[in-house]
C-alpha cells in the first residue's frame, strides 16, 4: 500500500476537522497560507468552491511535495440569498 502525504490548508482554524482526522489515525500536516478571498460568483456553493480552490492552489505553490493530497475548504454565511 502506498503512502499518501496529506496537506491541509487552514485547518488549524477548525479544531473539529483536525480532531476527526486524528481520530481516524490520519497523519497530516497543516499548511496555512494567506490568500485573497475573492469570487464573482453570486451562488454560495460556487463562491465557496472558488475560494477553496484558490486556497488549495496557494498551498500547492508553497509545498515541495507535489504528490501530496491537499484538502482545502471554506464556509460562508447566507441570509436572504445574500452571501
Amino acid at each position: 500500500m502506498s503512502e499518501i502525504k496529506l496537506q491541509i490548508n487552514n485547518l488549524n482554524k477548525s479544531f473539529g476537522s483536525k480532531q476527526i482526522l486524528k481520530d481516524l489515525g490520519v497523519d497530516f500536516e497543516v499548511v496555512t497560507v494567506d490568500t485573497e478571498e475573492y469570487s464573482n460568483a453570486k451562488n454560495p456553493k460556487i463562491f465557496v468552491e472558488d475560494i477553496s480552490r484558490g486556497k488549495g492552489r496557494a498551498v500547492l505553490e508553497r509545498i515541495d511535495d507535489k504528490e501530496s493530497l491537499i484538502i482545502s475548504a471554506d464556509t460562508v454565511v447566507v441570509l436572504d440569498d445574500k452571501i
